[in-house]
């Protein structure tokens, strides 16, 4: 962290670290806040393993973690399966940003109880997330993707849109491999206690799916499957210029939050490129050579028929579906047919497709 706010700033012309007010507003303010956040997470964390040290006892062999890089129907797969709450449970976001620890889930859960919390949730959603409406739509209380966790170690992906152009120094896009995989294996680890917090909480009786939507799963494959050995894997893969050109956007907006960003800028355009066609090259290698309980999910079929590949889902994990599920299910197909996306992006020029072909 001292190396990357030691880089936090640069000169050239078009770097997205340029110094102006947002960015030094960035560092000097919201980034100290956030060591801050974590720092007293830490604290609760700690405190978890003295008032609540039998969460250490939690079974974690019922989970199942979606696979696919950014953009490939992730999100909207953790949303068919988390809402049959009989089988699933998973993070949402207000306890990813506000209670990893145990501690603090139990008082956050006791004030919305006694408290009406909605006004201030609706006040946070639209000051922090409603330019990603379109994009990624965000709410405190959906299901989400749980990096964010990883933050809490400072080893977390998100941190490249903080500190952009510093990948040699923060090492964290990059694949599992052999320099990097002891490190990894300590943070899935410290990821792994923190989802038994958890189920400490919300799997009383370990009769639920622990469902996990990360898009950095892909990367981690190695030392995932080595922390988690008896979880099972949904693997969604879709066509790399529909992936590519939508993280492109994606990563504009989020990169806005923390920097100038330049128009038209060919820095993420090309960082990201370059970023997916490894990713992507991994999982394919890692699918080869590894025998790992996985199931192919067809994107296509996902978001034309929602029902079909949640019944193959549950099917392959033996649960069974209920009567109101199943009306949900109904619901996730009829909606399909008539959704069209609002999330406008630039396509591939024919250099870019080119050389998507090559790799």
């Amino acid at each position: 962290m001292i190396r990357l706010l030691f880089n936090a700033f640069s000169w050239q012309q078009n770097s997205l670290r340029r110094p102006t007010l947002k960015r030094i507003f960035i560092i000097l303010v919201v980034v100290p806040s956030m060591l801050l956040h974590i720092l007293i997470t830490r604290f609760f964390l700690w405190l978890d393993t003295i008032f609540y040290s039998d969460f250490k006892q939690k079974n974690i062999d019922k989970a199942v973690f979606i696979v696919g890089v950014p953009r490939s129907g992730t999100s909207f797969l953790l949303n068919l399966l988390a809402n049959n709450q009989q089988a699933f449970t998973a993070f949402r976001l207000w306890e990813l940003v506000f209670a990893p620890s145990i501690i603090q889930k139990k008082f956050w859960l006791f004030i919305s109880r006694i408290f009406p919390t909605k006004a201030i949730q609706n006040f946070i959603e639209n000051l922090f997330f409603k330019r990603m409406k379109g994009i990624h739509d965000l709410g405190l209380g959906a299901f989400e993707e749980d990096e964010l966790l990883y933050l809490y170690d400072l080893k977390s992906v998100y941190l490249m849109f903080i500190f952009p152009e510093l990948e040699t120094i923060h090492q964290f896009v990059y694949p599992d491999n052999k320099d990097n995989l002891k490190e990894r294996i300590r943070q899935q680890n410290f990821y792994k206690s923190l989802i038994k917090r958890h189920l400490y909480i919300f799997n009383k009786e370990n009769q639920k799916y622990f469902l996990s939507k990360n898009p950095i799963h892909p990367i981690r494959l190695d030392s995932l499957t080595t922390v988690f050995p008896k979880a099972q894997y949904l693997l969604l893969q879709r066509p790399l210029e529909k992936t590519i050109a939508s993280t492109i956007s994606l990563n504009n907006n989020l990169y806005s939050y923390f920097c100038t960003v330049p128009n038209h800028s060919q820095h993420i355009r090309q960082r990201t490129i370059e970023m997916l066609l490894e990713w992507h090259k991994y999982v394919t290698y890692f699918n080869q050579k590894s025998d790992w309980k996985k199931l192919d999910i067809d994107f296509k079929n996902m978001v034309k028929y929602p029902s079909n590949e949640s019944e193959k889902i549950h099917y392959w994990l033996e649960l069974s579906i209920d009567k109101n599920y199943q009306n949900f299910l109904q619901q996730q197909d009829d909606f399909s047919k008539n959704y069209k996306s609002i999330h406008q992006y630039q396509p591939l020029t024919d250099d870019e497709l080119q050389l998507i072909k090559r790799k």
